[in-house]
């Protein structure tokens, strides 16, 4: 008989709607300044008062305190502020948001993460149990350091065109200078007050740390969730941190739980997660790493963000973060519900809840393959009708019987019960993260599966169809690899950019020796038009094209597998 669904209770908890209405309530009295005061004053203050409440209000039932940051970390705010509400086990959960801005109210970044914070903190005071595992909610100050967005990418964008035109000048001193200004302009080195904090851990207690969420910027536009992360150095900018995959798995299982749409790949900027992924990997821990054979404990780190083109923009796309236009009013209420039932899953799951049994059943699924491990047989199904082309995956232990021989291979199969289920790309990948590490597998190759009391899936696989298979694998793969790298591809596409330049103004001058002669006797005005030119065309790069390209990864891996599987058959 095949496994019933078993229906999910989401969202966890049916107070949303009133959390969010008193989120943007809040949020609108948070960026209120008094006469006299800065943003960066206003929202010192604000801490402040949450620090001396919590300690009125609540004696003894958190450790509240202040930690203030050394010259050398201060950017901002001068001051993390740090709230742990001990559990019945000393494990530790950690809630991380800045609480400081830039240049304007920052209503989105971060008075929504801050006051999400609050709201958590505040349910724990006001409980009278204490929770699970051990919650740290850190206010981390002087997380901003300068420009973001398309403003910095002029800067990234002036700054290679100068080293390109540096180094084929020769001038070896200018291009250097180029270079070394290049990580100023597009990654600021901010997140000093998290990072100070995490260095002020002892080992003992980072190793009581099991996982870390940090919420940035959540007020408008679509969530991501990241998987790559680009530290907040010159180094980690070309090799940047990837993130945790249980933990971003369990982020995104909330997701698709919930019905909510999110990205993977964030081109540019990191927010404060990024000072616990750096614990025990650093360049000297890895190459010690390579010498040992010991891998060495590393810390789970995620974040939340919502972004969309043009939301980091002063400049084009009615921009708002790091201007006045971050305002209260440009705070809406879907991303801060999708925020709070995927913050509802982190705590529920991480602290012993049961992660839904089934959410996907037989019937929703649309593509499939059969494995055999351990001398069972294990059926993998795909929903990926989903709204961002992302799925779920559901395995399932299933008995049968296999046809032999011929073009056409067909099974039937009863499904006996649930092994698994997971957000892999790939049916390969979440058979492996079912049968866990070390277990062995191999593919059923079948044209037909037909389910008992189910649906039924075919499919002829010839040349064309793994030709296509092959090109979006490598598509695919390509654009992981750009966002992996991205740092190190925009250098790439700027040398590209310059050196086509360069080609193309030296044949046309060959060719066309009136155009050379009239060119350079208006050089004043025909060299800065180049230069601008190449200028917009590396910008439309680095703004546009290719952090699409890298965010278009998942599409075509999907796409690789899905052209490989067996498809659901419309009919029996």
């Amino acid at each position: 008989m095949p496994v019933e669904p078993t229906p999910a209770r989401l969202p966890l908890r049916d107070d949303v709607e009133a959390r969010v209405a008193e989120l943007i309530r809040n949020i609108g009295e948070a960026c209120r300044r008094r006469p006299g005061e800065d943003y960066n004053q206003a929202n010192k203050r604000a801490a402040e008062e949450l620090l001396a409440r919590v300690e009125r209000e609540w004696p003894g039932r958190c450790l509240a305190r202040r930690q203030r940051l050394p010259i050398f970390h201060l950017r901002t705010t001068d001051a993390n502020y740090i709230f742990t509400v001990p559990g019945r086990s000393t494990e530790e959960l950690v809630l991380v948001a800045h609480y400081d801005t830039w240049r304007g109210p920052g209503a989105d970044d971060n008075t929504t993460g801050e006051e999400i914070l609050k709201q958590y903190l505040l349910g724990d005071l006001r409980c009278q149990e204490p929770p699970p595992l051990t919650h740290t909610y850190v206010f981390a100050g002087s997380e901003e350091c300068g420009m973001v967005g398309f403003l910095s990418q002029c800067l990234l964008t002036a700054g290679l065109v100068a080293a390109n035109m540096a180094w084929n000048s020769g001038n070896l001193a200018a291009a250097a200078v180029a270079l070394l200004a290049i990580p100023m302009a597009k990654y600021r080195f901010g997140v000093t007050g998290s990072r100070f904090y995490v260095k002020s851990q002892t080992p003992e207690q980072l190793a009581r740390t099991k996982a870390v969420l940090a919420i940035d910027a959540v007020g408008e536009c679509r969530l991501y969730i990241l998987r790559e992360t680009l530290g907040a150095d010159f180094i980690r900018a070309f090799i940047p941190f990837a993130g945790d995959q249980r933990l971003d798995d369990l982020l995104e299982e909330a997701a698709h739980l919930h019905g909510i749409k999110y990205n993977s790949f964030l081109s540019g900027g990191t927010t404060d997660h990024v000072s616990w992924l750096e614990v025990n990997n650093g360049l000297l821990d890895r190459i010690a790493e390579r010498i040992t054979g010991k891998p060495k404990p590393k810390i789970p780190a995620a974040a939340i963000i919502a972004m969309a083109p043009g939301k980091v923009s002063p400049v084009v796309f009615g921009g708002k973060l790091h201007t006045p236009n971050d305002t209260p009013d440009r705070v809406y209420p879907e991303p801060l519900a999708e925020t709070l039932q995927i913050v509802d899953y982190f705590f529920y799951v991480m602290e012993g809840g049961t992660r839904p049994r089934q959410p996907r059943a037989p019937t929703d699924c649309h593509y499939a393959r059969l494995y055999e491990s351990g001398g069972r047989k294990y059926l993998a199904l795909k929903d990926a009708i989903e709204p961002n082309r992302r799925n779920v995956n559901m395995v399932y232990r299933v008995e049968g019987q296999i046809g032999k021989g011929g073009p056409d291979v067909a099974a039937r199969v009863r499904i006996v019960d649930v092994a698994g289920w997971g957000v892999q790309t790939s049916l390969d990948q979440q058979l492996e993260a079912v049968l866990g590490p070390g277990q062995r597998w191999k593919r059923i190759p079948t044209t037909e599966i037909r389910v008992e009391n189910g649906p039924r899936f075919l499919r002829r696989f010839g040349l064309i169809r793994k030709l296509r298979a092959a090109w979006h694998a490598a598509v695919g793969r390509a654009d992981e690899f750009m966002g992996r790298y991205s740092f190190a591809v925009f250098f790439l596409a700027a040398y590209l950019v310059a050196q086509s330049f360069n080609v193309a103004m030296d044949a046309i001058f060959r060719a066309w020796n009136e155009l050379a002669i009239w060119f350079f006797r208006f050089a004043w005005l025909t060299l800065p038009a180049t230069v601008l030119v190449e200028f917009g065309v590396i910008a439309y790069l680095f703004a546009v094209r290719l952090p699409g390209a890298m965010d278009d990864s998942y599409k075509h891996l999907n796409r690789a597998d899905n052209l490989l599987s067996l498809k659901r058959a419309k009919r029996g």
